[in-house]
């Protein structure tokens, strides 16, 4: 929610803007139904209140908040008009808009919207494109009833026609459920398109199974650190046909064992020069013999992955998918989903996140409690090694030299071993046992407790 704006009363264009960039699953009043995936969810009134100037008596969804695929969207004003946007089921990214009054608002003539009345049950609208713009093609609404004053929400459905690609959708604004109204032809073409899109929702998916595949042969050491059934799946000699195939089905069994996890790491197009800036800097230390140098009685901390990786081969999928097992830092952290929830209690923390780095914002009470969270003091120092790196001090960061410091006493303990034990099987030991140790703290190990399918800790830069 940051930036969002709020000075000014935003228009139509804007206000579906706004929703589009802001609204997203942590958005909503109940979260126990996002959770158990229904279907009709309410946005938080003091998201809407941070977000948009004009004050909306409600603003509701059909659809899948985590995967932010809404089959219709509905402002509703406090004069009782209903903004609706519907998603057209036959052809993507293109959607029907309107606004539509149950009863004689006074602001209803001169706006042209219709009223639930004989003579005002029609009205003629555009396709549009999501990104903006208008179709060619026009299309109708027409309330189903004849009532002046509905009763929810049995009463309040409209049905949107749109002759040029022959698709018909009835849309409930009492429960905003969707739907459509299928000729054989047609009912072909949402099928083939659904399946585009479950194909489309399950890319990112692919993207991570092949990725952790991979791992076989650039990182053994990393592979190994996966729990064995899903390693299992990963070595199959069919693995790319099933990535094809792949359905949340097939996710399900290894999200619900804790091995795989139930969202991925957050991603945004303005995130990639990011990524990929860090990919490159970490590419080129290795070049820097000082930087070499601190690391000779230490593990190196950049992961194989990130060395092996060619940035301009990476897309959007790939660096989501490298965020998600540890490899880079993830752009949105505890601290950002935290700061949401506080801001849906006190708007005007919005305002104050604006450009924001954590540690600057130490000194506010709003956030103390935040910035008492252990995980939260690490995103700070996180922060802070990001900062000076992109500055040219590549320094050991203080986990990096309390790592460094570990496994030289493990290795230190090795000696006493070989002395204990003595001859040529004290010798073996001690080299068996000091290679266990450099595969403990190689391949940019993760930290303690962390899930299974985080195989690396991230080198911060």
């Amino acid at each position: 929610m940051e930036g969002a704006p709020s000075e000014a009363l935003p228009t139509d264009a804007e206000k579906w803007d706004i929703f589009d960039l802001y609204i997203n699953a942590r958005s909503f009043s109940d979260q126990s139904n996002v959770e158990r995936a229904a279907s009709a969810f309410t946005v938080s009134p003091d998201v809407v209140g941070a977000l948009f100037a004009q004050p909306y008596a409600s603003l509701r969804v059909n659809g899948d908040p985590e995967r932010k695929s809404y089959g219709a969207i509905c402002f509703l004003t406090e004069d009782g008009v209903y903004q609706v946007r519907v998603m057209s089921l036959l052809r993507a990214g293109e959607c029907y808009e309107f606004e539509w009054t149950f009863h004689s608002s006074p602001t209803a003539p001169g706006n042209g919207i219709p009223r639930g009345d004989l003579s005002h049950r029609k009205a003629r609208i555009h396709r549009r494109k999501r990104s903006g713009g208008l179709t060619a093609d026009t299309a109708n609404v027409l309330c189903m009833k004849q009532l002046s004053e509905p009763v929810a929400p049995q009463d309040m459905t409209l049905r949107i026609f749109c002759p040029a690609i022959d698709e018909t959708i009835d849309n409930n604004l009492g429960d905003l459920s969707v739907r459509q109204q299928q000729s054989p032809a047609v009912a072909a073409a949402v099928a083939a398109n659904k399946e585009a899109q479950r194909a489309e929702e399950m890319a990112p998916w692919r993207h991570l199974l092949r990725l952790l595949g991979t791992l076989r042969a650039i990182d053994r050491i990393a592979f190994e650190r996966l729990p064995g059934p899903l390693k299992a799946a990963l070595s199959a000699t069919d693995l790319e046909s099933r990535l094809s195939a792949l359905t949340p089905t097939d996710l399900a069994p290894l999200q619900t064992q804790g091995m795989l996890p139930w969202r991925l790491a957050h991603m945004e197009a303005a995130y990639v020069p990011d990524l990929l800036l860090s990919i490159q800097i970490q590419q080129n230390l290795r070049k820097q013999a000082f930087i070499t140098l601190q690391y000779q009685n230490a593990a190196w901390p950049i992961p194989p992955l990130v060395e092996a990786a060619i940035p301009d081969r990476l897309a959007p999928y790939d660096l989501q998918a490298m965020m998600t097992i540890g490899a880079l830092r993830e752009m949105r952290r505890l601290w950002d989903e935290k700061a949401e929830q506080l801001a849906r209690i006190d708007p005007r923390v919005t305002v104050m996140l604006k450009g924001g780095i954590i540690s600057q914002l130490q000194g506010r009470p709003e956030f103390a409690p935040l910035l008492s969270d252990p995980r939260i003091l690490k995103e700070v120092q996180d922060d802070r090694d990001v900062q000076r790196r992109r500055a040219g001090n590549f320094d050991m960061s203080p986990a990096e030299v309390s790592r460094m410091i570990a496994y030289q006493q493990e290795m230190a303990m090795i000696p006493l071993g070989v002395g204990m034990t003595g001859g040529m099987l004290g010798g073996v030991m001690g080299l068996v046992g000091m290679e266990s140790i450099k595969k403990k703290y190689a391949s940019a190990p993760p930290a303690e407790g962390a899930p299974p399918w985080k195989v690396y800790e991230p080198y911060m830069c």
